[in-house]
């Protein structure tokens, strides 16, 4: 009888996270991922229904992680451009980090569809927490006139988030400085009435 393998998930996890970033979801083969881990297939379809179920597995521990990073500069005592930063800097992260394989993956015949709902609920989860963002400064400074409904707000600036993230030609200071002279302007009193 075959000994069970301990934390079979957890490894599979560990080291398909380690082949993915290393050399990219294309390089990665369920045969050879559990031979790596000398357990067989079955082993591997038992935890995950396929390569690309693992895939998301290990980018979403990783999403999780940086919600929560975001989440806790979101309760700080942070200015509003410094939350703002905090989640740029969180999603720049990850995109560092996962942008190569998610792209790979987004391509690969079969995941094109899931990847257009996986990015649309990603984009729609750090929406939610620019929207937190911006209903504080709002309620904190009633003056401020907001160019676009604040959703609406929220999801271009999220956007564009991800654009700045994969290029170097503008940053987030470029960024926060048009942010600061289109979308958070001082409604001043109209004196010609």
């Amino acid at each position: 009888m075959t000994k069970p393998i301990v934390n079979a998930r957890a490894m599979l996890l560990e080291r398909g996270k380690k082949i993915l970033l290393q050399r990219g979801y294309f390089a990665l083969s369920v045969s050879g991922l559990t031979k790596q881990c000398n357990m067989g297939t079955g082993t591997f379809y038992s935890y995950f229904p396929s390569k690309a179920d693992l895939a998301v597995a290990i980018a979403q521990k990783d999403w999780d992680e940086m919600l929560t990073q975001m989440d806790l500069a979101i309760n700080s005592k942070l200015a509003f451009e410094e939350k703002l930063r905090h989640i740029y800097l969180e999603l720049k992260a990850f995109t560092d980090v996962y942008m190569t394989y998610w792209a790979q993956f987004g391509a690969e015949r079969g995941n094109v569809e899931r990847f257009a709902v996986i990015q649309t609920n990603c984009i729609r989860q750090v929406a939610e927490r620019v929207l937190r963002v911006i209903r504080e400064i709002t309620r904190e400074y009633p003056e401020v006139v907001l160019p676009l409904a604040s959703d609406k707000l929220a999801l271009l600036i999220v956007e564009n988030m991800f654009v700045i993230a994969k290029t170097p030609v503008f940053t987030f200071d470029n960024f926060a400085k048009f942010l600061r002279n289109w979308a958070f302007v001082i409604k001043t009193a109209n004196k010609g009435n």
